[in-house]
């Protein structure tokens, strides 16, 4: 019996040195798993802070591309205002340059008229007193 006592006490030793290692490796497991989970915590926070700084990056950037296409729309609107503004110029000018023309067309036409119109009263008073003097 004391043979019997002795595998029985060594496997009893044995049994709770395996159960000591596997409860070590369930530990060993359980730590690694929690490690593993807080890794991919903090992977998961990073990528979210990365996300988040490139979500408001690319509204400033859209917010400066659209600030400078109503700049450049503008810009290009006072272009064409201007622009039109010159044409409107320009005609007005080719417009106002025959009128300016015809005008003293006009005005020499009635000025000779006057003239020949006091030349012919001219006549008609000398006409006149030489009648009279007769």
């Amino acid at each position: 019996m004391s043979y019997l006592f002795y595998i029985n006490t060594n496997i009893n030793i044995y049994l709770s040195f395996i159960v000591k290692k596997i409860k070590e490796e369930i530990e060993k497991n359980n730590q690694a798993i929690i490690k593993r989970k807080q890794l991919e915590k903090d992977a998961l926070q990073v990528l979210l802070s990365e996300n988040e700084y490139n979500k408001q990056r690319a509204k400033e950037i859209f917010e400066q591309e659209r600030n400078d296409d109503i700049r450049i729309t503008k810009e290009y609107t006072q272009i064409i205002d201007r622009q039109d503004q010159e044409r409107n110029n320009f005609f007005k000018n080719k417009l106002r340059l025959p009128n300016e023309a015809s005008a003293q067309l006009v005005e020499n036409v009635l000025k000779s008229m006057e003239i020949k119109r006091k030349y012919d009263d001219e006549r008609i008073q000398n006409y006149e007193k030489e009648k009279e003097r007769k």
